[in-house]
């Protein structure tokens, strides 16, 4: 079998994680996997679309094109899979307008077009099936391998951390007050964020570190509980758990929104904590950060719940079935 994966940019997460992730696994089975970056210029876009007929399979990554891009990318595929795990249809970059007519035509477009269509949560799929039924889940892998807890030392310090991009550092805002008044209780609190650019983020005080993909492991396991705030619209309800994902395959204890795919992954006491309010942010990290044996149950929980249901072993076998059923 030969695959082409269309893809904006290669050191794009949903590159690295919904398509890189899978290609040592593809080898393995004989499949030869190509992945296409999708330059800017036309030209050269085309050229790739040109020799799309040579393979076997033709898999979309997020991108919507253009409506003569997309027709003459199906007059080429074989077959052809769109893949997505963000409300695409709703957002480009930073701006979010749920009423673009564009957006959501090429959404529609693609959708119909397509084969088979992979969703990254319930969101994603009810969206997508208003315009087909050939459509189905797979959650972002972890590669629970590469992402482990670490034994913690017995310290009197709790580091709360925060993982992400200067695409969501804004989301951090509302916590500031939050976090100003647990470093008031608990002078052996610190906190840890680690991101791409902190510029829109003033009068945070705490560690700011930049982001390194050859640190990353090791920066999760320097946390003690992670935290994912998230406003609740359609973009953010369309995001799929990733960041909770990496902090629950570390073994961290999370504190999250209530928002999205978050209340399918964390079990509220169970293996995390659902905050919406100032009030519940700072009853449920206060919680955890006095007890060391809370943290402890919440993290192990977490794992378990990740190598069950979320790591690359068990998603893959399911990715590689809808590869080759959408081929046959």
């Amino acid at each position: 079998m030969n695959i082409a994966f269309l893809v904006s940019r290669p050191d794009k997460p949903s590159t690295k994680f919904r398509v890189q992730s899978y290609l040592p696994l593809l080898q393995k089975e004989g499949v030869n996997a190509k992945v296409f970056p999708l330059s800017k210029k036309i030209v050269k876009r085309w050229k790739i679309f040109f020799y799309l007929n040579h393979y076997d399979l033709v898999f979309i990554q997020k991108k919507l094109f253009s409506f003569w891009e997309l027709v003459y990318i199906r007059r080429q595929a074989k077959k052809l899979i769109y893949d997505f795990d963000d409300a695409v249809m709703f957002k480009k970059g930073e701006k979010m307008d749920p009423t673009n007519p564009v957006r959501q035509k090429r959404f529609m477009r693609t959708v119909r077009i397509c084969d088979w269509v992979i969703a990254g949560n319930q969101f994603l799929l009810r969206e997508a099936k208003l315009f087909s039924d050939r459509i189905s889940i797979i959650p972002t892998p972890v590669d629970t391998e590469r992402y482990i807890p670490r034994e913690k030392k017995r310290s009197t310090e709790v580091t709360v951390g925060w993982l992400g991009s200067k695409s969501t550092v804004n989301y951090l805002k509302p916590l500031v007050p939050v976090c100003s008044e647990l470093r008031n209780r608990f002078p052996n609190l610190k906190f840890k964020l680690v991101s791409d650019s902190f510029q829109e983020l003033e009068r945070f005080e705490g560690i700011q570190k930049i982001w390194k993909e050859e640190e990353e492991v090791w920066d999760l396991q320097s946390f003690d509980i992670g935290i994912m705030p998230l406003p609740d619209d359609p973009w953010t309800n369309g995001k799929c758990g990733f960041k909770i994902l990496q902090y629950q395959a570390a073994g961290l204890p999370v504190v999250c929104s209530p928002v999205g795919i978050n209340r399918e992954i964390v079990t509220d006491g169970f293996n995390g904590y659902l905050a919406n309010s100032r009030e519940e942010w700072i009853d449920k990290l206060s919680r955890l950060i006095t007890s060391p044996e809370l943290r402890s149950r919440m993290g192990k929980a977490g794992r378990e719940r990740v190598e069950k249901q979320y790591s690359l072993k068990v998603i893959w076998p399911q990715f590689f079935m809808t590869l080759k059923r959408t081929v046959n």
